[in-house]
């Protein structure tokens, strides 16, 4: 499927994208914003969901964070609340696409993903619906539980304002614990991410503020990366 090479600014930076065309005739098209979150990057399996989308007469705009990828910005700097920037810059520049219906935009994302495409559909009134696929919303409940040591050393380096390297084993203080579908991924994108933004991840979405989202929702929940089947979980933000 034809794709396009765009990029939208977002700050003082630009974020790098592709633009799926829907299928179908005239008329303007539904839209959907997709992107990873942490060091994840439009290359890391986003291109055949946005080829369905898009075989489906939904357009779809898959983008980079800024710093990640091919977008501008400082290498490698994650910070929730950036990435909520780019989010909404995103979001913005889809609806100035010619052919698109800005009134129905819809965000998508998985993890880390999952929990900005969220906020972001919390955050603006006019998106349609989301698309959140094993969302990561609460720090606490959620990430992995270093031991001891591993703690120690992640805050020390973030006290002294150190990076961590994005990957690497269990018993070492990298950024990213489960490595195991991530690796190649963050080997290619991120080689260190500052230790101090292990503080700000519960800054990506608060739970309680996902009671305002009005957006359709579609919310896929998992257990130890196995599917949790026979449950609703479509209105439980």
């Amino acid at each position: 499927m034809d794709r396009q090479d765009l990029s939208f600014r977002s700050g003082n930076d630009s974020c790098a994208a592709w633009l799926y065309p829907a299928a179908g005739g005239p008329g303007s098209k539904p839209i959907i914003a997709m992107a990873h979150g942490l060091s994840g990057t439009r290359r890391d399996g986003l291109g055949p969901f946005a080829e369905r989308f898009a075989a489906a007469g939904i357009a779809a705009l898959v983008f980079d964070h800024r710093g990640f990828g091919d977008s501008a910005g400082e290498p490698d700097l994650f910070h929730p609340k950036r990435q909520l920037e780019d989010w909404r810059a995103a979001i913005s520049y889809a609806r100035s696409i010619p052919g698109v219906d800005p009134d129905r935009l819809a965000t998508f994302g998985s993890s880390m993903g999952g929990g900005n495409a969220l906020a972001a559909a919390a955050g603006d009134p006019g998106v349609a619906a989301a698309v959140s696929q094993v969302p990561f919303l609460d720090i606490v409940r959620q990430s992995h539980r270093s031991s001891p040591r591993v703690t120690g050393r992640m805050l020390l380096a973030a006290t002294l304002g150190r990076h961590l390297p994005a990957v690497g084993q269990p018993d070492e203080a990298e950024r990213e614990q489960r490595v195991r579908d991530l690796t190649a991924a963050a080997e290619r994108n991120a080689k260190a991410l500052n230790a101090a933004t292990l503080f700000e991840l519960d800054d990506v979405v608060d739970p309680a503020e996902t009671r305002s989202l009005i957006a359709a929702t579609l919310a896929a929940a998992a257990r130890q990366d196995e599917p949790l089947r026979g449950r609703r979980f479509v209105d439980t933000w």
